[in-house]
């Protein structure tokens, strides 16, 4: 007799195994083996609400004190840029190089702007703000040059889609 069939009183260890599988379907076979307890609590109540508290609030009627406008150029300008020469207002830097003061060759600065602004608009603003602020300006928009204390800047500006853009070397 085999070592299996002496251990399980001559059965054969495949009968064990089959009759031990069978003890176990009824739990395996996805029904559970005691019925749930039915819950001891009422079923809970169905209750209509109405609208929400603020459902009716109305803010357009609210006074707001000042609505803030970011009037100012938005980036860092280079360290060469002409400090006092003013620019348009709502303007951001798209690009800037700063030329090289090495040698005789003296190459150009610039920056350029981007505006939400027409080009007509940043122009008129231009000649009113360059001359308040000391700039002389020689030629017309959009393009002129501008000069004050022995330093000189030329303006150029461009309409971009629904904006425009604005080149300024110095």
């Amino acid at each position: 007799m085999s070592r299996a069939a002496t251990r399980f009183g001559g059965a054969t260890a495949s009968r064990v195994a089959l009759i031990l599988a069978l003890a176990g379907l009824p739990s395996c076979g996805g029904r559970e083996s005691t019925p749930p307890v039915p819950s001891s609590d009422p079923p809970l109540e169905t209750v209509e609400v109405g609208d929400a508290l603020d459902a009716e609030l109305d803010t357009s009627t609210d006074t707001v004190a000042a609505r803030r406008v970011r009037e100012e150029t938005g980036g860092v300008l280079p360290g060469g840029f002409p400090g006092d020469l003013p620019l348009p207002t709502s303007t951001t830097l798209v690009d800037f190089e700063e030329g090289s003061d090495e040698g005789d060759e003296k190459g150009a600065s610039y920056v350029l702007l981007a505006s939400p602004r027409s080009a007509a608009i940043v122009s008129s603003q231009l000649a009113r703000d360059l001359p308040a602020a000391g700039w002389r300006l020689t030629g017309s928009a959009p393009r002129w040059s501008a000069a004050k204390g022995g330093r000189s800047v030329r303006i150029a500006v461009t309409e971009r889609g629904s904006g425009c853009e604005l080149r300024i070397e110095y």
